[in-house]
């Protein structure tokens, strides 16, 4: 693994690019669910909240992703 980075230094900087991206994506998604349902005290509701938080961030993504090429 070590030679790898040592070759490619770009690609820990692109991996982060992308996980921030992705985090900024799910956080939007998670902030759509209630807040009574993201702090359930049973454990699948919790679950469920997040499965369907990042549901609602696909959802927002493909949305942004069909809207792009009519905008042009």
């Amino acid at each position: 693994m070590r030679r790898c980075c040592s070759t490619a230094p770009w690609l820990g900087r692109l991996l982060a690019a992308e996980t921030a991206a992705h985090l900024a994506a799910v956080n939007l998604g998670l902030k759509s669910i209630p807040v009574e349902r993201r702090r359930h005290r049973d454990r699948e509701i919790r679950l469920l909240a997040i499965a369907q938080g990042l549901i609602a961030a696909a959802e927002i993504g493909l949305r942004g992703q069909f809207c792009a090429p009519i905008d042009r």
